[in-house]
């Protein structure tokens, strides 16, 4: 049968089935909890003492403190682990501080020597754990260097910054020196289609502007001195074609541009100086520069050197894939016309030599000026000028019907073409046609009244046909081509044959 009893602590259990208080540990209390059966049961309840060990009872309390000794030594080593983890985890300074302001209980350390063994090994695992696990750069920074290291370090990184602020301000000078160089390179193209477009003034001005700046180059004194020389300033255009020549580099153009303006004042050999001078010292390949030069040779007759020049120019253009079939014509023409003049020349000479062979004259080389005029309108079959002169070289070959051909072609692209009207005129005479003829004479003069060949083939008809009224007025037309043309042989030669003064 169930005794329940209270314990000290309050709690009721079975006396029975415990000597203690099972959920405290705590010893009986005297008090009783009372049961229906207690009156019972009351005389064969046994002792309080029968639950315990046969002998010596245990004293009040000695099974309690028992029960409780095992959780007091947990708790206790509970309490130590929790110091010895807050010991570990203290900064090195802790115990630096502990030691001057007093000594460490000794006693304690001494009597738990397992607990600070095992916070030791714990420490040292942790350590272990955190070297493993750190980054070994940043243990490497950690550490200290040595001060050549450190002030190498220092030396270099203001060397960077150094430089960095140099870089900055180069990009700075870079980017300003970019732009001025911008802005005169928009100004210096302005310029140069204000020359384009011929407005000399507008162009002058931009190129000052350029010139005032201090960056002006031998081109931009080059460009304002042909804006002058087209206004005729021919002494601010020689001014600025000079300062261009005086600058380094200044290249063929400004000696061609020199060139133009002394031929255009009559000072020939100051022009051929400077054409020499693009040709032969620096070396220009540009086509129009031997043909100006070529221009300058005709001008004082020495036709030889001039088809030379004019070769060499034909020569350049043919290899010019981008050359127009006008521009090779008119060099075939220039270069027919040197050859002609040469022979003329050459013909000339004979007629003052002693004694002179007949081939002295010979007519087969009159080919190689005509070759010329042929070439030349056959790549350009509206070229006029190269078809009269064609005719010419036919005439004085003595094939007279292919010259009047090669007029009336030239007549046929220009209807008005007065010297055209006036060599066939001559070719008509020369093949007995004088009523033909007479009338082609007519045509050149109504068209060109200061056609002075028209005037003397005119008077050369007149001078062939009968009657005094045909020879006053053969007489009247050959004195007005002299008029016309003071050095017109030719009407010299027929008012001599006609024994009339000129």
């Amino acid at each position: 049968m169930a005794k329940l009893i209270r314990c000290i602590e309050g709690h009721v259990y079975d006396a029975e089935k415990h000597d203690a208080c099972p959920v405290c540990g705590a010893v009986p209390g005297n008090d009783h909890v009372p049961t229906s059966s207690d009156a019972a049961s009351e005389s064969h309840a046994p002792a309080p003492h029968a639950a315990g060990k046969a002998g010596k009872p245990p004293p009040p309390g000695a099974l309690a403190r028992g029960r409780l000794l095992p959780w007091l030594a947990v708790g206790g080593v509970v309490l130590l682990i929790a110091a010895v983890a807050v010991y570990a985890l203290t900064p090195s300074e802790a115990p630096e501080a502990v030691a001057q302001d007093g000594q460490t209980d000794n006693a304690e350390t001494e009597q738990t020597p397992t607990q600070d063994e095992t916070a030791e090994d714990r420490h040292a695992e942790s350590d272990a754990t955190a070297s493993s696990t750190e980054d070994p750069r940043q243990a490497e920074q950690d550490e200290p260097a040595d001060n050549s290291d450190t002030d190498a370090a220092m030396k270099e990184a203001e060397h960077e910054e150094a430089s960095a602020e140099n870089a900055s301000d180069t990009e700075d000078v870079s980017d300003t020196k970019r732009s001025l160089d911008d802005e005169l390179a928009a100004l210096r193209a302005r310029a140069e289609k204000h020359l384009e477009n011929k407005d000399y003034d507008s162009a002058i001005a931009d190129f000052t502007d350029i010139i005032r700046t201090g960056q002006g180059i031998a081109s931009d004194y080059s460009q304002r001195g042909m804006a002058h020389h087209f206004k005729k300033e021919h002494e601010a255009a020689l001014a600025d074609y000079n300062r261009a020549i005086d600058l380094d580099g200044h290249g063929a153009q400004a000696h061609y541009n020199r060139a133009a303006l002394y031929r255009d004042t009559g000072d020939f050999d100051k022009a051929l100086e400077d054409l020499n001078a693009a040709i032969d010292v620096i070396g220009t390949t540009n086509v129009f520069y031997y043909v100006e030069r070529a221009r300058n040779h005709e001008t004082r007759s020495h036709y030889g050197k001039a088809t030379a020049d004019y070769t060499k120019a034909l020569d350049l253009l043919i290899k010019d894939e981008t050359a127009s079939k006008t521009d090779k014509a008119w060099l075939y023409y220039y270069r027919g016309r040197s050859k002609q003049e040469t022979i003329l020349q050459d013909w000339a000479a004979c007629d003052r030599m002693i004694g002179a062979s007949e081939n002295c004259k010979s007519k087969k080389v009159l080919l190689g000026p005509l070759v010329d005029y042929l070439a030349a309108v056959a790549l350009r079959p509206d070229f006029k000028d190269a078809y009269v002169q064609a005719g010419s070289v036919q005439l004085d070959m003595g094939d007279n019907e292919k010259a009047i051909e090669s007029y009336t072609k030239a007549i046929e692209v220009d209807p008005a073409f007065s010297r055209a009207y006036s060599n066939r005129c001559l070719a008509y005479t020369i093949v007995k046609k004088p009523d033909v003829a007479l009338a082609d004479c007519n045509e050149a003069i109504r068209h060109d009244a200061k056609n002075s060949y028209a005037w003397a083939n005119r008077g050369v008809i007149y001078s062939s046909k009968r009657g005094s009224k045909n020879r006053n007025q053969a007489i009247a037309d050959l004195r007005q081509a002299l008029k016309i043309e003071p050095n017109n042989n030719f009407a010299r030669q027929w008012l001599s044959k006609m024994g009339v003064k000129p």
